[in-house]
């Protein structure tokens, strides 16, 4: 990439190349991890734990963390000798590039998780988890215009209306509940005063 520096066509090119090819090896990485798991089947698939959310949902953005760092080490190792301005740039456009191919399955299966609706407090541990993921990767990528990172805060903000309307829902019940128990000792109250007066 050295040598290519002086020839601006060609260094796009490279990156652009480079970037494809790495976003088809991580998209098959992804779905192999979700389905077949690793290499002589330890760890064992991830889709193995879909009926556990918090486990199910943090072990794919695990992978996709360590996926990202790797791809980030990656570029940097390529891009070292490379002394142009804007490598920075060149750099997070490229992660961006090759993260993007995983925002589809992902984003299907986050969503499944979240209407599910497996409860409030699951909910919330989810909203919590899908920030602490996007900040965490946001610090690798270093722009938040990357579509991972746009997907991630997507199924943050989704998990995190889920939360407030189950909440609602939760407390709308309470009510319910208490106003029938406090209407029917009214009308209690209204047949012993009727009884009381014959």
């Amino acid at each position: 990439m050295e040598a290519l520096q002086d020839r601006p066509v060609l260094y796009k090119y490279t990156l652009d190349e480079f970037g494809t090819a790495r976003r088809c090896a991580v998209v098959r990485g992804f779905i192999d991890a979700l389905t077949r798991g690793g290499p002589g089947g330890t760890p064992r698939p991830i889709e193995m734990h879909s009926h556990d959310p918090l486990r199910y949902v943090g072990d794919m953005l695990a992978w996709l963390h360590q996926a990202t760092a790797s791809e980030k080490e990656h570029l940097e190792a390529l891009l070292k000798q490379v002394t142009l301005q804007g490598v920075e740039e060149n750099m997070q456009e490229v992660v961006g590039h090759i993260t993007e191919g995983v925002c589809r399955p992902l984003k299907v299966r986050i969503e499944q998780v979240i209407v599910a609706e497996p409860g409030a407090v699951l909910l919330y541990k989810l909203s919590n988890l899908l920030k602490f993921y996007h900040h965490t990767i946001r610090s690798i990528i270093g722009t938040s215009v990357a579509s991972l990172l746009i997907t991630v805060e997507e199924m943050h903000l989704l998990s995190k209306k889920m939360f407030f309307n189950s909440l609602s829902l939760h407390a709308s019940r309470l009510m319910d509940k208490v106003l029938e128990e406090h209407g029917n000792f009214v009308f209690y109250l209204f047949k012993l005063k009727l009884l009381d007066g014959c």
